[in-house]
């Protein structure tokens, strides 16, 4: 495979670590999807996702701490969006082009392979209009792991600034019962970290052009 996701774990890095510890690396674009019919959907009532992601006994989830212009804040519900492999993200972000929709449509994957373990990295993140070049390297000095990946991004969110609540995928996980809201805090409590805030780029653009700057 060259170019897309395994040129990009080159880049990182990562064929070489794996080499050292004889990990198997996978652009889940190389391998079959499998199409999964979404009981509890609200956007997707079927989705294309990676047969490796579906198949696997354990699922550690690895997010990075950004904001993101479309939902304001992202990390392991989004993070799980990588399931879904290659040009089926361009699709699914041509559908769900709103704050509200996309969130739903996070859940939607996030709900059908629920990781098992999520650690958060944020000893670097990216603030602004992230989560791409539009945003910007942010030293927050925090690494965040739960087994609950909407516990995380409820601490994670508040943690740079926003009210939990106002991020979608955290109160719609609430409404979906997808989360009892239930969250225990062990070590370092009351972390704040000054984060810029995305624009909404819906406010600002049509929404029949928001697919086009939209994307992760």
């Amino acid at each position: 495979v060259t170019g897309g996701t395994k040129a990009a774990m080159i880049s990182a890095g990562m064929e070489k670590i794996a080499k050292k510890y004889k990990a198997k690396l996978i652009p889940l674009e190389s391998v079959p999807c499998k199409v999964i019919q979404n009981r509890n959907y609200n956007v997707l009532k079927t989705i294309n996702i990676s047969c490796t992601a579906l198949e696997a006994d354990y699922i550690i989830n690895l997010p990075k701490l950004k904001t993101h212009t479309l939902v304001r804040y992202t990390g392991a519900v989004k993070n799980m969006f990588g399931t879904i492999p290659g040009g089926n993200k361009t699709n699914y972000h041509r559908i769900a082009t709103t704050e509200d929709r996309f969130a739903h449509l996070l859940l939607d994957i996030y709900q059908n392979k629920i990781p098992q373990l999520n650690i958060m990295d944020g000893v670097y993140g990216i603030e602004g209009n992230g989560p791409g070049s539009g945003g910007q390297k942010k030293k927050a000095g925090v690494i965040l792991a739960s087994k609950n990946g909407i516990a995380l991004d409820f601490v994670a969110s508040k943690i740079i600034g926003f009210n939990p609540l106002e991020i979608k995928t955290n109160s719609f996980a609430l409404k979906r019962k997808l989360f009892d809201g239930k969250i225990e805090i062990e070590g370092e409590k009351d972390i704040y970290v000054n984060f810029k805030k995305p624009i909404k780029i819906r406010l600002f653009i049509p929404s029949f052009m928001v697919r086009w700057v939209s994307k992760k």
